[in-house]
């Protein structure tokens, strides 16, 4: 990544209007790029963003699946209440991303990303969803991708 990478990204990170962030990424043809951006994100800043990412038809399934871990996804497979408005979202979005995943709508094979998950946390997994897509349990195959923390 160049000064100028780094540079563009702070701005879309950090001073940016949202709609300038999104609009970015909806332009963006290289899923190593969104997967910078997906790690870097704060997600007290809401769906917006993330959701971008995971429209571009350039997303990698590795960023897919990362956005998932980093949003709490495996949250999803156990039994929740949608209560406020917020959890509501995180819920829909959860549920869109799984289904986008399980539906190998993302391009593979680009980015690693493996789950960091314990024996038990996959015996649990296993047990309460046996027909659990593997690719949430043993992630995604190509390049472990070094990400800078911008």
């Amino acid at each position: 990544m160049t000064e100028y990478d780094s540079e563009l990204f702070y701005e879309l990170l950090y001073e940016k209007s949202e709609s300038e962030f999104v609009s970015y990424i909806e332009h963006t043809e290289d899923s190593e790029i969104l997967h910078i951006i997906a790690v870097n994100y704060n997600w007290d800043n809401g769906f917006d963003v993330p959701r971008s990412i995971i429209d571009n038809k350039y997303c990698d399934v590795g960023t897919a699946l990362m956005i998932f871990i980093d949003a709490d996804g495996y949250s999803i497979f156990f039994d929740y209440e949608k209560e406020d408005c917020f959890f509501k979202e995180w819920f829909d979005f959860m549920t869109y991303l799984k289904s986008e995943i399980d539906g190998n709508r993302f391009i593979c094979g680009n980015i690693q990303f493996i789950p960091k998950l314990t024996r038990a946390d996959i015996f649990h997994l296993k047990k309460r969803c046996p027909n659990i897509n593997k690719i949430f349990i043993e992630g995604t195959e190509g390049v472990n991708i070094d990400v800078p923390v911008i």
